[in-house]
């Protein structure tokens, strides 16, 4: 029997974006989080260590609210298996590499493959997302980009009642 959660899905809307998920508390986050594999490029480079981050209680609250209040982001809320939502995350986060050195946030992250800004295939923040999505029973098409999986979000919404946008600056009080 499937229970339906919510999954909070941030997309942040300036240059090149971010995605981000939180549900039931836990928020899990995909990026190149220990640099990438050209140096000189910092993080516009389309590869490294592909890091997951997962946080609970006050370090995911703190991570929302710091990432929105520095971000402009949408925030939509789908519903989910929450149970197989968390499941595949943290089957990528329990086989990962701890990260060694890091403070903040960073600490709680795992090394779990390659990041891969261009695909066709390759993980990045977005397409972890809806993979995630997808396990718990989303069924959405997936897109390579914050901007794809907005665009997708916003029309996708016509049909699917299962999608709801959230002024992310209206629901921040809710997170402090």
């Amino acid at each position: 029997m499937q229970t339906k959660s919510t999954a909070n899905v941030y997309v942040e809307t300036d240059g090149a974006s971010h995605v981000f998920v939180e549900i039931d508390g836990i928020v899990y986050s995909y990026g190149r989080y220990d640099g990438s594999y050209s140096p000189a490029s910092g993080s516009l480079a389309p590869l490294g260590d592909g890091v997951l981050l997962k946080l609970e209680g006050k370090n995911a609250t703190n991570f929302i609210a710091e990432r929105n209040a520095k971000y402009p982001t949408d925030k939509y809320s789908v519903k989910v298996d929450g149970a197989k939502v968390k499941a595949y995350y943290n089957k990528l986060y329990n086989s990962g590499t701890p990260l060694t050195g890091k403070d903040g946030y960073y600490k709680y992250g795992r090394a779990i493959d390659t990041y891969n800004l261009m695909g066709p295939g390759g993980n990045n923040c977005t397409t972890i997302t809806y993979k995630a999505l997808n396990y718990g029973g989303a069924n959405i098409r997936p897109a390579q980009t914050p901007a794809g999986m907005r665009y997708d979000f916003n029309n996708y919404n016509i049909i699917n009642k299962d999608i709801t946008l959230l002024n992310i600056f209206g629901d921040l009080n809710s997170l402090l």
